[in-house]
């Protein structure tokens, strides 16, 4: 019996394979332990993990599942919404009849299988009920008709060490954020890097030394005097601070076949006085890069501040299919205008977690400030008309590139019996953010908005809870709007009023 054996046998049997009861998937942690205390190499312990697999399927009544031997660790998961909604609406006077309602069952579905393979790489897919990138609902309507399931997740990634983590495919936002600037349900499509600084450049945590003989007291071993010590950790001491930086390339939207201006030469350029600029013909990309720092003051006490930047280069979105989309439209010039055109927005979301007493407190904000904010105004949504009693026009206000938020949670315990209440006041300027990606909820998507967003959420037991939310909304600038450009997802309401009761359960 080799040495490599031996040692796997005795691993196997200190994990107790002799009983059938325990699973392959339990078993990672204390074989990452074997392998931190070197009682096994990395390779002796993905040999075992395998073995373990291969036993728990062989020898279970889950052995009639046939999983991949790739596969170190599979995790089934997923939740289900029930909601009833309620908006009361009331558009612009210069869009007609000012109020309209809406009441609405729907429910959402979501699926997921995380996976997990040998050399830190895993993968990860989901299914869900909504083909709208921002919302999993379906409305219960049309009979008793089934429902569609869509493709919501498909990504591979891999981690290196404790600090650093990519990932290819369409994933679950990694930024720091609020539905400010994203939706939660957006899942982008792209690359993603993650690398914690405090875990690259900090200290290895101490370690127990080799035992180093001498003539120092110590305990008594074949008759020499043993000493042991304590190796110092290595590196810088961060302390309760975390510093990590989180980038992402994503593929916003390709396969544009449309062409710019037949007639133009480079040797001659078109007068833009007569001829719209064009960015028709332009796949559309989006870049994002966040600086997230956090400081534990203990283990109830934190502040968080997260600085980013995000950029789309100018193209034409087209297709999508969001709660309220906001499309390229052709204008009557025969131009697409390019609804990416000038986003290039700075945001600062950030934190403060503290105790109230047996509660857990937090205030949390977000702010977006589009650099190029007066370009999209004009560009994009070509002018803004105010509807007041002498007719007046106006041009664009530093409010228009500016979206902001704050909010305060409080809430007590987790599981049955816990419950959370929050509320927040946010403003969101008409050229501040994405319409494709702030939150479909509030004012239904649209921009140039302010009000209150508030809720409470309660656990009926560990897996099934009730929650309420409000929005009580309206415009900054009542009876605007815009033309020509599609206006439905930026302004077309003076008021927006919305209420959600769900009942949801996880499994």
């Amino acid at each position: 019996m080799t040495k490599t054996t031996s040692i796997m046998l005795a691993a196997a049997a200190s994990l107790g394979l002799a009983t059938s009861s325990l699973h392959a998937q339990d078993s990672g942690p204390l074989i990452d332990k074997l392998i931190e205390k070197g009682i096994l190499t990395d390779q002796e312990g993905e040999e075992l993990r395998a073995e373990l697999i291969k036993d728990f399927t062989t020898n279970t009544s889950a052995g009639k599942l046939n999983i991949s031997s790739a596969l170190t660790e599979m995790k089934l998961s997923g939740d289900t919404r029930f909601r009833w909604q309620y908006d009361d609406q009331q558009s612009q006077v210069a869009s007609g009849n000012h109020v309209s309602q809406r009441s609405r069952f729907r429910f959402r579905l979501r699926l997921n299988a995380d996976f997990k393979f040998a050399g830190d790489w895993f993968a990860g897919v989901g299914l869900e009920t909504g083909q709208a990138a921002d919302s999993g609902n379906q409305t219960i309507d049309a009979g008793f008709s089934d429902s569609n399931i869509y493709i919501s997740k498909w990504f591979l990634g891999k981690n290196v060490d404790d600090w650093g983590t990519f990932v290819i495919g369409k994933q679950k936002n990694p930024f720091y954020t609020t539905d400010l600037v994203w939706d939660a349900d957006i899942n982008p499509v792209g690359l993603t890097e993650s690398v914690a600084f405090h875990k690259l450049f900090g200290g290895s945590p101490a370690e127990e030394a080799p035992v180093s003989y001498s003539k120092d007291s110590g305990y008594s071993k074949d008759g020499k005097t043993v000493a042991t010590y304590t190796a110092e950790p290595s590196g810088p001491d961060w302390g309760g601070f975390e510093l990590t930086l989180v980038a992402g390339q994503f593929i916003y939207n390709t396969d544009a076949t449309f062409t710019n201006d037949p007639g133009y030469n480079e040797e001659y350029p078109r007068d833009k006085s007569n001829f719209p600029d064009s960015d028709a013909s332009n796949d559309v990309y989006m870049f994002v890069q966040q600086l997230i720092a956090s400081y534990k003051f203990n283990s109830k006490t934190s502040v968080t501040f997260a600085p980013g930047f995000m950029i789309s280069n100018a193209g034409v979105l087209i297709g999508f299919n969001n709660e309220t989309p906001f499309n390229d439209v052709l204008g009557s010039d025969g131009y697409y205008i390019g609804a990416s055109r000038d986003l290039a927005v700075i945001t600062a979301p950030g934190d403060f977690t503290f105790p109230l007493g047996p509660l857990k407190g937090k205030v949390y904000w977000d702010f977006a400030y589009n650099v190029n904010g007066e370009d999209r105004f004009y560009d994009v949504y070509n002018f803004f008309t105010s509807i007041s009693p002498d007719g007046e026009l106006r041009g664009y206000s530093d409010k228009d590139g500016i979206a902001w938020l704050v909010g305060l949670e409080v809430g007590a315990g987790k599981g049955a019996g816990a419950w959370t209440l929050f509320a927040n006041y946010r403003e969101t300027g008409v050229a501040s953010v994405d319409p494709n990606l702030n939150d479909s909820d509030f004012a239904l998507g649209r921009l140039n908005t302010r009000g209150f967003k508030f809720g409470a959420t309660y656990g009926i037991t560990d897996f099934v809870s009730l929650g309420v939310t409000g929005f009580v909304t309206w415009n900054l600038d009542e009876n605007g709007f815009f033309g020509p450009v599609n206006s439905t997802a930026i302004e077309n309401r003076n008021a927006v009023n919305t209420v959600q009761v769900d009942l949801n359960w996880k499994f």
